[in-house]
């Protein structure tokens, strides 16, 4: 009996290291596969555009309406280049990620490296934050989300203070 349990404890070991090689390879995997078009976005979207819009009129009023809805969430990136893009990046909402981030960081003229840096940081966090939710269970990911609200608000009010400070 004793043989028995040592030899279930050794599987259940196995078990918990294979589960976590799995993990690792999900989020390099997800990490890769979010991050591929990003560099191709930054240095091909404004010449593809160009192209576009000089070709067909109804691209060319696509794209304004792209880059218009571009413009209009890239406030903080702006405001705070890499730090605003990357905590763009990072928060797991419809219409903010990596593709949209690249799409402001090509509009906003950033520099390349800058710019998928900054998409890879808030790609990883967003990637961390999500899994931690998933992992917590509903009350806990309600309550961890409604801290990162605040703390969130807390230090965009503090960045914009910062700014405005230094600028003065």
């Amino acid at each position: 009996m004793l043989s028995y349990i040592r030899v279930r404890q050794k599987h259940n070991l196995f078990q918990k290291k294979r589960n976590q090689v799995q993990i690792i390879n999900a989020i390099s995997g997800f990490i890769c596969r979010n991050m591929a078009p990003v560099p191709f976005i930054i240095l091909y979207l404004k010449p593809f555009a160009s192209f576009l819009a000089g070709r067909n009129q109804s691209a060319s009023r696509f794209l304004d309406m792209l880059f218009e809805n571009a413009k209009e969430k890239s406030g903080p990136v702006k405001e705070f280049q890499w730090l605003g893009l990357m905590l763009f990046v990072a928060v797991p909402f419809p219409g903010t990620g990596a593709w949209t981030g690249a799409i402001i960081a090509s509009i906003l003229d950033m520099p390349f490296w800058s710019a998928v840096s900054a998409n890879f940081c808030g790609v990883v966090l967003a990637g961390l934050l999500v899994n931690l939710l998933v992992n917590l269970g509903l009350k806990y990911a309600t309550i961890t989300g409604i801290i990162l609200f605040f703390i969130s608000t807390f230090m965009w009010s503090i960045l914009r203070h910062i700014s405005k400070s230094s600028s003065l």
